[in-house]
């Protein structure tokens, strides 16, 4: 009984306590076209030749949102991973880059996990390539993304990747 009593006590407390902050859209892509800006510009010189297109996941977490068509004279291309799987019927290989962002008050954090599809004959796979972390300080009022740090992670070990 004294479990219950405490628990009714306890439970609004973290429902009314949660936050009710939401970002306005505008500055939530600004967000996300900043973190794709900062993945081209760390790109060493001999990787970005590679890059004819960036092609980013809209999966269930990504946000209703829309990119620019370039960034950094790259072209941009949102696609659902059914789409992806689609564009191996005219191409044989691409990268495809899920990104996940999250936002409070005056910080950004966004993770870019990079795959390098490939199609064979058996079956099309999707070979991670590395990670890519970049935060941000930013001002709703300013709308300005201020680049605290970043880095690569290179956890996987594929034909594509070798834990570097």
């Amino acid at each position: 009984m004294m479990k219950l009593i405490i628990l009714l006590f306890i439970l609004p407390l973290y429902i009314f306590g949660q936050s009710t902050f939401v970002l306005p859209k505008d500055i939530e892509t600004k967000g996300y076209v900043a973190a794709i800006s900062e993945y081209i510009k760390a790109l060493p010189k001999n990787d970005k030749n590679n890059y004819d297109t960036l092609f980013i996941g809209k999966h269930e977490d990504f946000p209703d949102i829309q990119l620019p068509k370039t960034i950094q004279t790259i072209p941009i291309v949102l696609l659902t991973n059914q789409e992806a799987e689609e564009k191996f019927k005219y191409r044989s290989s691409f990268i495809f880059i899920n990104m996940i962002g999250d936002f409070d008050k005056t910080l950004s954090f966004f993770k870019l996990i990079v795959f390098k599809t490939e199609k064979t004959s058996e079956k099309n796979y999707w070979w991670p390539l590395h990670n890519f972390n970049t935060e941000f300080n930013f001002s709703i009022n300013t709308k300005v993304f201020d680049k605290e740090k970043s880095d690569f992670e290179y956890p996987y070990s594929n034909k594509y990747a070798d834990n570097k």
